[in-house]
């Protein structure tokens, strides 16, 4: 009995020190396994990078998914939130300005950002897509990223065509776009599904923002003192009364729009309709889907980019 009660507790004790082990081997994996990103990383790397020293692809957020981002990260133990960053690299660009621009999870940054954690735990790993230090010019870069529709560049209005130019130097800087966070709910109960297309919830965002503009104006404050005030600053406190509720009575109104006809051309529309379009990209006698088409085509301007950076 004797010796059997020692087997158990000393194997007891050397699960214990396994898993301390383990505990803190996987809170210093930066350390060791990744090293911080340099402007000498190639397409394919991994590393890590302190949020400070990464530039937003696009000018605004849903602040209420950032929010819920936020309550989900600081709910989590320290080794939760390395697991959670391990599972989610955020894809980078490398500029010819030898800066980090990112292009997709701008909302679990900016939840990172915002959370009520250690500084020392605001960083990210990053897997690099490509590095584009070789190009002549900024313009060069950002026409690229264009092309390949790795920016966005509409304002948290929705106007278009904005100077990549002024993209905010930091994630904290991003503006509000309730229509991003009502398309990331509608997106979160089946209204569409994902895709390959970088910023997709932003297309749909786009879209609710032009079909529910009557429930909008329906559902928001409306005070002769602030109209001239809200046409500039739609989604000010002034003009809403809670960005949730809003959202709530929106809700329903784009889960049907939806459904609309007007809808089949924005990616991740659901069937049954599905758009087929020719394959350019493989420059071959057959149709594929859009989204398809756009991983295929970005995959053969991304090469061509840098085999030949003068073919923009």
């Amino acid at each position: 009995k004797t010796q059997t009660f020692v087997m158990t507790y000393t194997s007891i004790f050397l699960s214990i020190i396994n898993i301390f082990f383990l505990y803190t081997s996987l809170l210093h994996v930066d350390e060791y396994e990744y090293k911080k990103c340099t402007i000498e990383n190639q397409g394919g790397d991994k590393c890590w990078l302190e949020i400070d020293d990464i530039i937003p692809g696009q000018f605004a957020v849903g602040f209420t998914e950032v929010l819920i981002n936020k309550h989900s990260i600081e709910r989590k133990t320290e080794l939760e939130r390395l697991e959670h960053k391990r599972r989610r690299h955020i894809p980078i660009h490398i500029a010819p300005n030898e800066k980090f621009y990112m292009y997709n999870h701008h909302h679990y940054v900016r939840g990172i950002y915002e959370s009520n954690i250690p500084e020392s735990e605001k960083w990210v790993f990053v897997v690099i897509k490509n590095n584009y230090k070789h190009l002549n010019s900024m313009n060069s870069f950002f026409k690229g990223l264009l092309q390949l529709g790795y920016i966005w560049l509409y304002d948290n209005k929705g106007n278009p065509n904005m100077d990549p130019n002024l993209l905010p130097g930091h994630i904290k800087d991003l503006e509000n776009d309730i229509f991003r966070t009502l398309a990331g709910k509608v997106r979160s109960n089946g209204g569409f599904v994902g895709s390959s297309l970088p910023y997709i919830e932003f297309y749909w965002a786009n879209y609710f923002r032009k079909q529910l503009d009557p429930y909008f104006q329906l559902y928001r404050i409306q005070t002769k003192d602030y109209k001239k005030w809200c046409a500039v600053r739609p989604y000010s406190s002034k003009c809403i009364y809670v960005e949730t509720e809003l959202i709530s009575n929106l809700f329903l109104h784009a889960m049907d729009a939806c459904l609309l006809p007007q809808a089949r051309g924005l990616p991740g529309f659901k069937p049954p309709y599905v758009e087929y379009v020719y394959n350019v990209a493989d420059n071959q006698d057959d149709w594929i889907t859009l989204d398809e088409n756009f991983e295929r085509e970005n995959e053969w301007l991304e090469q061509e980019l840098i085999n030949d950076p003068d073919m923009i």
